[in-house]
């Protein structure tokens, strides 16, 4: 009885809620090109998703760097919903370059289920890097947190990582998408959802360097030539 009237209630409340994030629903207009430029890349993408500007930038002492969406609101549903992730490249800035495993990850969605109701989250897209491209795509971790008669409430997390070997000097990400889908419950971004991508940086000498270094190497040979000849 007492779980009748608590899945009635809340199933009055979700439906609303749906209802007023259909109302306001995530829409991409026409393609706005922004750019985020660091010391040591620069990032050029689309704005007009719903994600907006690029939230955080962010880097690590083992000379990963990235950067990341917070996911809006509207992302949110109580049957099926997708949202277009922004399509962005990754330069490098001279004197560096991109090397090292490409790294995504999506945080902070939360579910809630009833009556043994199931929910999904996937996230895909495509990835080019020089001459080679790859499809990427996956299910989230769908984690319960709660667990009783009748009713299930929890979140989903992502984190995919792909291999790439050696150094190059620009990367781009496009066709994005993030899918949600859910029976008998709803699905929905919270105030902590992001999407993150992330990436090896590298310095690599600039050709002058190079040739300075080969024309003190150079004098170093012909000083020691001459020391041997005295």
């Amino acid at each position: 009885m007492y779980y009748s009237a608590f899945q009635g209630i809340n199933m009055k409340l979700s439906t609303l809620f749906f209802s007023l994030v259909f109302g306001c629903g995530l829409v991409s207009g026409q393609s706005i090109a922004a750019t985020v430029e660091t010391d040591q890349y620069v990032v050029s993408y689309d704005e007009s998703t719903g994600f907006g500007g690029i939230s955080t930038l962010f880097s690590t002492s083992d000379g990963r760097y990235g950067f990341s969406w917070g996911i809006p609101s509207s992302v949110a549903t109580g049957g099926a919903f997708s949202a277009d992730l922004p399509n962005f490249t990754v330069t490098a800035k001279s004197g560096y370059a991109l090397a090292g495993d490409i790294n995504g990850s999506v945080e902070g969605l939360s579910y809630f289920l009833f009556g043994g109701g199931s929910a999904s989250v996937t996230a895909s897209g495509n990835l080019a890097i020089g001459s080679s491209s790859y499809t990427l795509g996956g299910s989230l971790t769908k984690v319960a947190v709660l667990t009783t008669s009748g009713y299930e409430a929890g979140y989903f997390t992502g984190f995919a990582s792909l291999p790439v070997s050696g150094s190059f000097a620009s990367l781009a990400f496009t066709g994005g998408e993030l899918a949600l889908a859910v029976d008998s419950g709803g699905v929905w971004a919270t105030n902590k959802g992001d999407v993150g991508f992330s990436f090896v940086v590298i310095a690599v000498p600039e050709p002058e360097t190079y040739a300075m270094m080969i024309a003190g190497l150079g004098m170093l040979l012909v000083a020691a030539r001459r020391c041997r000849q005295a």
